[in-house]
């Protein structure tokens, strides 16, 4: 689903890297759904538990050096893992779920991404863990005859369980938002109309033989985005409100056809229906909607990880998803949206390095090689590091 609200996906059930990062999840067929990766913590907050001590950075286009978190590990006859992670990522906005923007700020909106907490403990036979994700940033003037204000801020909490054998995983989220839009006079021009969003996924690992292992999962997500535009009288307010209803349900598949080769499927299905309702009391009709519903049937991922020497894995990957598209504008578009990806692991003892590969780099030849390079060598690098 292409507009989940949680960001979405490390213990190892099969004969791979049992150290690893989004990256490499991305370019095995963007499969971080099936895969066990200490990505996982992402979504399936009980797999916090499984990676204490590690150190991540992620690294791309524009941000650079984007993200970087360290999971602490406390305790010795009742260990616990915090997991705290750093974005310097662009201001988070108020969005519809379209990407619009639903506010118009008098001021830029200021730097917003605080933290993302991540908990994890045993508790009897499972794994617990816990999601905080916290996003506010405000301006107000201090002007004494003027009032402007505004501020944005989301917070998100997850919980999640996995049983402590990795064969299965449940996690569920749930977002609120809030927000200030005050004029020089005090007068909103903006107002909160309900902002939550809430998230349901599982999967479940079913080991067939020794080398298949098939992975069913769902997921669900629900969400309503509102604001009030408010004016003078009150019953000329105009509001708009944006839903989002998404669910997902694959079958996946983990084969090791061969000693350090795994090869992954993913197939299932997604529906996904966005709303927008604009309602202006001044206007004919009152009542605008934007509606797209997009119905995914079937998707494909397939993916790839091979060692080619000890220190090198090659990775290759592909999605293909077969979309009916139904809008206000169109009768309906049929389509199939494909993508491939190319990615190496590097491991070098504690260090582990995932790249998302330009394949530009192979057919035009390195910059300082070719003399005009192929742009970025890579779209994206994460690196993991075992402090232990």
């Amino acid at each position: 689903m292409k507009r989940l609200l949680i960001l979405i996906f490390a213990l190892s059930l099969m004969a791979v890297s049992a150290s690893a990062t989004d990256t490499r999840t991305m370019t095995m067929g963007d499969n971080g759904t099936i895969l066990v990766d200490d990505a996982n913590q992402y979504s399936f907050y009980g797999r916090t538990f499984n990676y204490p001590n590690i150190a991540v950075g992620e690294f791309s286009a524009p941000n650079d050096f984007g993200m970087f978190g360290i999971n602490w590990k406390f305790g010795t006859d009742k260990p616990w893992v915090l997991g705290t992670y750093f974005s310097t990522g662009p201001a988070m906005n108020a969005q519809d779920y379209f990407g619009a923007n639903m506010v118009t700020w008098d001021n830029p909106l200021q730097p917003n991404r605080r933290i993302g907490l991540y908990y994890g403990r045993e508790i009897s036979t499972f794994n617990f863990g816990f999601h905080f994700g916290y996003v506010a940033s405000s301006w107000q003037t201090e002007v004494t005859d003027e009032q402007d204000e505004e501020s944005f801020g989301t917070m998100t909490f997850g919980i999640g369980l996995t049983d402590s054998k990795g064969k299965w995983d449940v996690a569920v989220d749930f977002g609120m938002g809030s927000l200030t839009d005050k004029d020089v006079d005090g007068f909103e021009t903006t107002e909160k109309d309900g902002w939550s969003d809430i998230s349901v996924r599982g999967r479940y690992f079913y080991d067939f033989n020794p080398d298949i292992t098939f992975v069913p999962h769902a997921e669900g997500t629900f969400g309503t985005h509102g604001v009030i535009y408010p004016v003078v009288p009150a019953d000329e307010n105009t509001e708009l409100k944006s839903t989002m209803s998404a669910f997902e349900f694959g079958v996946g598949m983990n084969v090791t056809p061969a000693n350090n080769v795994l090869a992954v499927l993913d197939f299932g299905v997604q529906v996904e229906t966005l709303k927008n309702e604009d309602t202006d009391p001044l206007a004919t009709p009152t009542l605008t909607t934007t509606k797209t519903s997009t119905t995914t049937l079937p998707y494909w991922k397939i993916g790839m990880e091979a060692d080619v020497f000890k220190w090198l894995d090659v990775r290759m990957g592909a999605t293909s998803n077969w979309e009916s598209i139904k809008q206000e504008t169109i009768d309906k578009a049929d389509q199939a949206s494909n993508q491939t990806y190319l990615g190496f692991g590097f491991h070098f003892g504690r260090l582990h390095i995932d790249t998302y590969t330009n394949p530009q780099v192979f057919l035009n030849g390195f910059d300082f090689v070719a003399g005009n390079g192929p742009g970025n060598m890579n779209m994206s690098i994460s690196a993991l590091y075992e402090m232990f």
